[in-house]
């Protein structure tokens, strides 16, 4: 993995899974913690280093299973969203305990994923990063025949239009459909222009901020189509994407 997709996943991610340093239950009624790290079963939850809220003394396995079991016995947890179950947790992770969390499992399905894709590997800073999105809420095992079939071919323009989760139930997954079909388009332009494939070219106003078509990226990718504000339709876009790759296989 490129070091600049290292660098960048933490703020990339926060935006979109939070930043909860207690036990809460996701969407789907699983336990979480951290920045959308699942800890369900229980015993994922073990061997973190949560402590007293109150005390900051380091808890015990039996106080980690008892608030695991409080958290996830509570139905409405998940409807609610992650902030209720503050009033019902007494344990936390410290931030850098959270941040050890996250590099470890990025870095374990980083290498499930190339274990299946070695070519991921040498894929610009952009494509890895929106692979590794994709890896984060789905897990690394997922299996995508039309997007991973564009992934083989190296065509990242196909990728952008086929990397789209559903929504359904989730509307949260919205803006990393945004954020990782920009990734991917992104990557075609860093192919096709030969720019330093290193080098992280994804628009520094989405990581930790609400997207601003007009705000600076950091830094620019040379010469980008510009996108007056509120008018960028990502669905048209997908949909010419598609038109393009049908056209020039002579579909």
């Amino acid at each position: 993995m490129r070091q600049a997709v290292r660098e960048a996943f933490w703020d990339f991610s926060i935006p979109m899974e939070g930043y909860v340093d207690h036990l809460y239950q996701d969407v789907k009624g699983l336990v979480t913690v951290g920045v959308g790290n699942l800890v369900d079963p229980v015993a994922y939850a073990l061997p973190l280093p949560f402590v007293d809220r109150v005390t900051g003394k380091r808890a015990s396995n039996a106080e980690i299973t008892s608030e695991w079991m409080r958290v996830k016995n509570d139905a409405s947890l998940a409807r609610l969203g992650h902030r209720a179950a503050a009033h019902v947790t007494r344990l936390k992770l410290h931030e850098a305990d959270i941040r050890r969390l996250v590099a470890n499992k990025l870095d374990q399905m980083w290498a499930h994923y190339t274990a299946r894709f070695p070519d991921a590997e040498t894929f610009c800073a952009d494509a890895q990063l929106g692979l590794a999105s994709m890896c984060w809420a789905l897990g690394p095992g997922f299996s995508w025949p039309m997007f991973h079939t564009a992934q083989r071919a190296r065509n990242f323009q196909l990728m952008a239009a086929e990397c789209s989760m559903s929504e359904k139930g989730n509307p949260g997954v919205a803006p990393r459909n945004v954020r990782n079909r920009l990734l991917f388009q992104n990557a075609h332009r860093v192919e096709e222009d030969g720019l330093n494939p290193e080098q992280l070219y994804f628009p520094r106003a989405l990581v930790g901020r609400t997207w601003d078509p007009e705000a600076v990226t950091q830094p620019e990718i040379p010469n980008p189509p510009s996108v007056p504000r509120g008018t960028f339709d990502v669905e048209a876009h997908v949909e010419d994407v598609k038109k393009d790759i049908t056209k020039r296989h002579g579909g």
